[in-house]
């Protein structure tokens, strides 16, 4: 509020002095004229009027009607919100089969007619008279009994040192190069450490120049690598008269063979070998219905832990065939030295593609293939096929670059969250009912996702007033999905709080506080294709368009001038005063003002009024009430007055002068609209009675 200062209209008359010629002892001289002057003229803009908004925030829309508006991001929705893969883990463990060994060389042993002579004092005298006068000449006669010394068979360069076997075949040939025949043989081969039978051979007839084997199957029996061959029985038929050459010299040869080992225990040298083979399909965890089809890894890894038994070395291969890099399935492999050990490996799967569909056979599936395979040291390791070979596979920190598929049918639920709400000063507002104020909830998705809003909290507040929606007009809303072609670009679905709604209840409090929040599902109309980027989000914006389209009432403005010495100095010489006010008024908007005066406690003293005692200083223009919009403009012409009690209380220094406006909307209440293009132009005057009284000293003329 300026302050009026009269001082500069007095100066004006004060500086007119009179003298003449008369030759007056004293005088006394008298002025008082009443002085009128123009104040002020002045337009009013709309954007003058609305300086008590905040102005960032207010804007005028395609038909130039004035809006307040306030817009902020409320929520961001991330991937986890939708897809969270926990880690992946799968094991196996597997008992060693069997294992393979090397055939073992053939091995021969002689058995000499001299060495059987020896142990056999009655063969020793038959054969000392067959070639005491000529060896040649006679024939050898049957001999029910040879009593054939243990042979034993150090078999060098066999592949075990002693095995159990769940396969193979242990044969032994003998060759006859005696004169004679040789019948009802009946070897039984044992091991050397402990005379263990190993098996029974049994030859029925080997005539001399001949050979006969016999096979002693393995299944089920411990060998070892020293063996002894015992003959149990031994005969000879004789050469039926026909005359022989017997020599001592003669020899029967034992030749031992063994083949297709396969060991079960013991100690053996392996040659190398494939162990393990095995495919494994592990299905992922989810629990919402999902069918994944493709999971490209922005990182992850993958960890093994290998508990193994086995005192060979091996090498353990991992192989998965449906995760591809660069077009090639991801393999590797973990050396493990002799066990038993623990062997702990981390492979990075950064950048890796998943088909989880298995080039379309299946969904969520992820296949590993394991191989295992014995590296041989060259050298008998102790091997038992309880030895158990336990691998635990892990796929960590798995973070998505890209998903697809189908996500489900899932909840969603943000739960209610409160936050500041500033829309400014309120004070104006408490007085103002707005028409049409609207808030849009902006979803801005790049999510492949379709979703639902089932229902919506939305509560707003201002110190003790508050008030909820009503949402069940806009509820269910369809959230869009985003669009594959564009995958970053978000795809906007606005849900609008207008009429429809009881939103001017909750903004009509103008609220400082606010809290929402919403339930709803994905895929609301069921299987439908899915994808997700690890930079997909959803944000959620919430915005407010308030026109200036509403009543106000009551409002309210209070300014206070402090009449200081300079001013209550500007009304020494005024009388009396009338404030002259002419005002186009294009707002429908009409002000009652009153002037009060006050002494320095605020003490009302007394009040300036108007000539026609009205207060409305300002008329309102004429609104169509079907529309809100002004029609015509109104137009008030106003005195107020000040008399010489009031100027008299104006010219004491410390009082106060408050002026004090109510604002209302006029118009029987009908809401009106305010428009930029609205003004108001004011025009001001001034008529003050002056009193002046001066003595006049004419003596010295």
């Amino acid at each position: 509020m300026k302050k009026l200062k009269l001082a500069v209209f007095l100066a004006v008359i004060l500086s007119s002095c009179v003298k003449d010629d008369y030759n007056l002892n004293s005088a006394k001289i008298q002025y008082s004229p009443e002085i009128a002057a123009p104040l002020l003229k002045y337009t009013v803009e709309a954007s003058d009027l609305l300086t008590l908004l905040d102005s960032s925030m207010l804007t005028e829309n395609s038909e130039q009607l004035l809006e307040y508006r306030y817009s902020d991001q409320v929520y961001s929705l991330a991937l986890s919100e939708f897809i969270n893969i926990d880690d992946v883990n799968f094991d196996f463990e597997f008992q060693l089969e069997p294992l393979s060994i090397e055939d073992i060389p053939p091995f021969q042993t002689a058995v000499s007619l001299q060495s059987v002579t020896d142990n056999d004092p009655v063969l020793s005298g038959l054969v000392t008279s067959l070639t005491a006068v000529d060896s040649c000449a006679n024939a050898f006669p049957p001999v029910a009994d040879i009593d054939i010394p243990d042979v034993t068979f150090p078999i060098a360069g066999a592949p075990f040192a002693s095995a159990t076997f769940s396969s193979g075949e242990l044969s032994v040939e003998l060759k006859n190069g005696w004169p004679t025949p040789i019948n009802n043989v009946q070897l039984v081969l044992k091991n050397l450490s402990d005379n263990s039978v190993i098996g029974t051979l049994n030859y029925t007839e080997i005539l001399p120049g001949d050979s006969l084997t016999d096979v002693i199957d393995l299944a089920g029996k411990t060998v070892e690598s020293s063996m002894v061959g015992e003959f149990v029985t031994v005969s000879s038929a004789g050469t039926g008269g026909n005359p022989v050459c017997v020599s001592l010299h003669d020899e029967i040869v034992a030749t031992v063979n063994g083949t297709n080992f396969v060991v079960v225990s013991g100690s053996a040298e392996f040659p190398n070998q494939e162990v393990i083979n095995d495919t494994i399909d592990f299905a992922m965890d989810l629990t919402s219905g999902e069918q994944l089809e493709t999971l490209e890894l922005k990182s992850g890894n993958l960890a093994i832990e290998v508990d193994y038994e086995i005192e060979e070395a091996a090498k353990l291969y991992i192989e998965l065939p449906y995760a591809k890099l660069g077009g090639n399935s991801f393999i590797d492999s973990i050396e493990i030295g002799g066990g038993p050990t623990l062997v702990n490996e981390t492979f990075d799967l950064s950048g890796y593609s998943f088909d989880l569909s298995k080039e379309g056979q299946t969904v969520n599936a992820i296949e590993a293939i394991i191989r295992g395979s014995l590296v041989s040291s060259g050298t008998p390791v102790n091997f038992d096929t309880a030895n158990s070979v336990t691998a635990d596979i892990t796929m960590s920190n798995i973070q998505p670059a890209f998903i697809d598929g189908y996500f489900g049918s899932q909840s969603l639920t943000l739960d209610p969250e409160t936050f500041d709400f500033d829309l400014g000063e309120a004070q104006i507002f408490e007085k103002i009912s707005f028409a049409e104020p609207t808030i849009t909830l902006g979803f801005h998705n790049t999510f492949g996702i379709p979703m639902e809003i089932s229902s919506l909290d939305l509560d707003m507040k201002r110190d003790d007033d508050s008030a909820s929606l009503d949402a069940s007009s806009v509820i269910p809303f369809q959230i869009l999905s985003g669009n594959i072609s564009s995958p970053d670009i978000p795809v906007t679905s606005e849900l609008i709080l207008g009429n429809s709604t009881n939103i001017a209840e909750l903004i009509n409090i103008w609220p400082n506080v606010v809290t929402t929040g919403f339930d709803g599902t994905i895929n609301p109309q069921g299987n439908t294709y899915n994808y997700a980027l690890d930079t997909s989000k959803m944000d959620i914006t919430i915005g407010l368009s308030i026109p200036l389209y509403a009543t106000v009432s009551e409002f309210t403005i209070q300014d206070t001038i402090e009449i200081d010495s300079s001013m209550s100095q500007g009304f020494e010489f005024v009388k009396r005063a009338s404030l002259r006010t002419n005002i186009d008024n294009g707002f429908p908007l009409e002000a009652s003002v009153k002037f009060y005066i006050t002494d320095e406690n605020y003490v009302i003293l007394d009040s300036l009024e108007s000539s026609d005692n009205s207060d409305v200083l300002i008329n309102a223009a004429i609104v169509d009430p079907a529309t809100g919009d002004v029609t015509s403009d109104g137009f008030r012409q106003a005195d107020l007055t000040a008399d010489e009690e009031d100027v008299n209380l104006l010219k004491i220094s410390g009082n106060k002068l408050i002026l004090s406006a109510t604002l209302n909307t006029a118009n029987s209440g009908a809401n009106v609209k305010i428009y930029s293009f609205y003004k108001m132009e004011i025009k001001m005057g001034i008529l003050a009675k002056i009193y002046y009284e001066a003595d006049l000293d004419f003596s010295n003329n």
